[in-house]
């Protein structure tokens, strides 16, 4: 996967605790992926999810990893404001929330930005706690 970016220590100043937490992460965004067979654009949102589950894994240990999980999460945090906003005007929002089909067309985008805002919420935090040691509460070098 990221195995000629790798370097088997990771990153300096990342406690273990981080490093747990991407894996966790991984196999979250792995599981998310997993479930997207009977999704109406099952390709798309698993490509999605797979490479969020990619960065996470490799952000600690690379750094070409760190820097396109940051893109990364600012492409999906527009794609989910986006979709956010297709969802609300298709129907209105108090439609939407009590539509009892789910996959009619308001409730299917307001669940895809829903992902969407998770993959960039995680992304950026690993930004965050990543690429700076400082949040950590140890002194920076």
């Amino acid at each position: 996967m990221c195995a000629s970016f790798v370097s088997p220590r990771g990153r300096p100043g990342v406690p273990n605790w981080v490093s747990s937490l991407n894996v966790a992460m991984s196999l979250l965004f792995l599981v998310f992926a997993g479930v997207q067979y009977n999704d109406p654009d099952p390709l798309l949102w698993t490509s999605v999810y797979a490479a969020a589950a990619v960065l996470s894994f490799c952000a600690v240990r690379s750094s070409w990893a760190l820097r396109s999980s940051l893109w990364a999460a600012l492409g999906a945090g527009a794609w989910a404001l986006v979709l956010l906003w297709m969802g609300i005007s298709a129907n209105g929002l108090p439609a939407v929330l009590a539509g009892e089909d789910m996959s009619s067309p308001g409730v299917e985008e307001l669940r895809e930005s829903g992902g969407l805002l998770i993959v960039a919420c995680w992304l950026m935090c690993l930004d965050r706690l990543v690429a700076r040691p400082s949040l950590h509460g140890e002194p920076s070098p």
